[in-house]
């Protein structure tokens, strides 16, 4: 299980993981990723993270649309055929999901009917 050794979702998702046995590996943004991006560093952490093998990513985040980072990370993974999973705010705390869409296999956490 990889994640982006953020706050928040990355680091509850590593701690559920590492207590479900999983291997964990925390990637951050380093060096390489400031020099080929400047402030948008988290571009080449994204590259990084899925380059090292993702086969599923799961993106939490209440404002999808408008995000930069997992956004970019969502349409990287749907670019090379990775199934992403989006999970967004629905009314109340519940979230929902629906199926894929065929063509950018991107599941949305927006209850839709689906």
């Amino acid at each position: 299980m990889i994640h982006g050794d953020c706050a928040g979702a990355d680091a509850i998702a590593g701690q559920i993981a590492a207590e479900l046995g999983l291997a964990v590996e925390a990637m951050a943004k380093n060096a390489a990723d400031y020099a080929r991006h400047k402030k948008a560093a988290w571009k080449g952490l994204n590259e990084r993270m899925l380059a090292a093998g993702a086969e599923l990513i799961l993106v939490f985040h209440p404002t999808f649309d408008a995000s930069k980072g997992s956004k970019h990370l969502a349409e990287l993974a749907a670019l090379a055929s990775v199934e992403v999973r989006i999970f967004r705010r629905v009314t109340g705390s519940r979230v929902a999901r629906r199926a894929p869409t065929s063509a950018r296999r991107v599941v949305d956490g927006v209850n839709e009917g689906g």
